[in-house]
């Protein structure tokens, strides 16, 4: 539910409803995030990563479309889904989830978090 205290305009709302609600559709609306300002993707992030803490598994679920999505339209966002995944446990990690991130690391928004040694 998008609430008056998201503080959206209203193309980011119906942006927010429709990742909330269709996930997996996601990439045909990456031109439309491109364009919105950065605090309100930022509070679209904020939402689609409250989803994603409810996820148990890590594969490829349908959030992390939508979430994917606004980070290759603002690089901050990239920065922080990078942050959330490697929060996740390892016992909720799969293998599905490689090769979709590897894609999406390829995409030039996407900026890559060091790890504890620096790499």
């Amino acid at each position: 539910m998008i609430t008056p205290e998201d503080r959206l305009s209203a193309e980011a709302a119906d942006l927010l409803e429709g990742l909330l609600e269709h996930p997996e559709m996601a990439g045909s609306i990456k031109d439309r995030l491109v364009a919105l300002p950065r605090p309100e993707i930022s509070v679209i992030m904020d939402r689609l990563l409250g989803r994603a803490r409810q996820e148990q598994e890590w594969g490829t679920p349908a959030i992390l479309e939508a979430c994917m999505a606004v980070a290759a339209a603002d690089a901050p966002q990239g920065q922080r889904l990078s942050g959330f995944l490697k929060e996740r446990p390892a016992t909720q990690i799969k293998a599905s989830i490689v090769p979709k991130i590897a894609d999406a690391y390829s995409t030039p928004n996407w900026t890559r978090i060091p790890d504890e040694t620096g790499q």
